[in-house]
């Protein structure tokens, strides 16, 4: 005995599944490879036996087998067609069947609504208007909720071994008690089917959710840390640069009294290193002042042309920590950008600029090769921090925000921007 129910189950659980594994990458010949794996599951559903049971328990208890199986051919499927690890294909073909039991248990619950009956009575071959609705706003829902973090986190490749073990240990549980209390209470008892929902649910945010947010805290712990690295590296950065001012401003007087006693080389050496001195950007603000200090003199060794402009004083609102991380990370990444450049391009423009109640920071570099993004956000090049890729955006980013503003980049041919926009801390509201 066949029925049309496993087809009807299949085709939802294939579209549950498709909401979570679109944006994974795809093997060779995709849709070959999909039209091909559709239709040997539907095929295989189709044929799957359907014995008659004169025991209820023993039906609930095949129908559990019966789900399992179909399930598997849907996993063999996705794993001749995306090219993503075999635990990541698992874990998120289970989390398709949460879909669809979710949207199924939430169709059973509508059904039990008098004032639906009109859509109840609605049929399209097997299928009442009514539970067509609700599958289409469970899978919008759902899609909304957890399809798209898969694809602004890139799951496939940070998902966590941990939280997939549980939620696909969840959603089996739950299937398996959700059978065993249509054996007890009856097929059509509320409670299981809330139970149900609640579970899978449940599972779904474990899943996707709640390591997302443990992800997060991480970072922050990471960026906290560094910040803390950063302010220990700021004092020590006052100190070296107090220190070469006053010995070029000692130098620089001490020239001007044995100049006559220098020969020509000797004295174009010596103004050679006390125009490091001259050449030290004075913004108003003591802590840029630092900042672009060293910054001057890492370009100088580098022969890279740095050029500043704006009114330091506009950033006093901002803590010396704050602004050291800011800039610091800016600067770095712009100076490792432009050493892979050659010739004339070899540039680092920054300006502060005031436009009312913000303050605009703009950094321009050029730069060579592709630039590479990560669950949407710019990846580090730098090859010995590879585990800490892309913690100096996020840096920036949280300061930004901090200060009621954004950061934005831009890339125009080999011209990259970086724009940083804050609220003064005396107009925030």
């Amino acid at each position: 005995m066949f029925e049309m129910g496993n087809i009807s189950f299949m085709v939802e659980l294939l579209c549950g599944q498709a909401l979570l594994l679109y944006s994974c990458p795809k093997r060779k010949h995709f849709i070959v490879r999909a039209f091909l794996c559709v239709a040997g599951c539907l095929l295989l559903a189709y044929f799957f036996p359907m014995p008659s049971f004169r025991n209820r328990d023993h039906y609930q208890m095949y129908q559990l087998v019966r789900f399992f199986a179909l399930l598997v051919y849907t996993i063999i499927g996705a794993i001749i067609c995306y090219k993503i690890p075999v635990r990541t294909v698992c874990s998120l073909c289970v989390a398709g069947y949460a879909v669809q039991h979710i949207a199924y248990q939430a169709s059973m619950l509508c059904s039990r609504i008098d004032g639906l009956k009109a859509l109840r009575n609605i049929t399209l071959g097997s299928t009442s208007l009514l539970e067509m609705l609700v599958f289409v706003v469970a899978y919008a829902v759902c899609w909304f909720c957890f399809g798209r973090r898969i694809t602004k986190y890139e799951y496939y490749k940070n998902s966590d071994v941990r939280f997939d073990i549980l939620a696909i240990f969840i959603v089996f549980v739950c299937v398996v008690l959700t059978r065993v209390s249509y054996m007890l209470s009856g097929f059509y008892s509320l409670s299981p089917r809330i139970y149900a929902i609640v579970c899978c649910t449940l599972a779904l945010v474990i899943q996707f959710n709640l390591y997302n947010m443990l992800e997060e805290k991480y970072e922050r712990e990471v960026v906290s840390q560094l910040w803390k690295e950063e302010r220990k590296h700021y004092e020590i950065s006052k100190q070296v640069v107090d220190t070469i001012n006053i010995k070029c401003h000692d130098l620089k007087y001490k020239l001007r009294e044995h100049d006559d006693k220098l020969s020509r080389e000797e004295r174009r050496s010596i103004e050679k290193i006390v125009n490091i001195y001259d050449g030290m950007v004075k913004t108003g603000n003591e802590v840029l002042d630092v900042i672009l200090a060293e910054n001057h003199l890492q370009c100088q060794a580098n022969d890279i042309k740095f050029s500043f402009m704006g009114n330091g004083e506009a950033l006093s609102f901002i803590s010396a920590s704050d602004m050291y991380s800011l800039f610091g990370n800016a600067l770095d990444n712009a100076r490792e950008a432009v050493m892979n450049v050659q010739g004339e391009k070899r540039v680092i423009n920054l300006t502060v600029t005031e436009k009312g109640e913000f303050i605009n920071i703009d950094l321009v570099n050029y730069f060579q090769g592709e630039i590479v993004y990560v669950g949407g956000e710019i990846a580090t090049s730098k090859g010995a921090e590879k585990e800490y890729h892309g913690f100096g955006i996020k840096s920036m980013q949280m300061l930004a925000k901090k200060y009621n503003g954004d950061l934005r980049v831009s890339v125009s041919g080999d011209l990259f921007s970086l724009g940083i926009y804050l609220l003064r801390a005396e107009e925030k509201k």
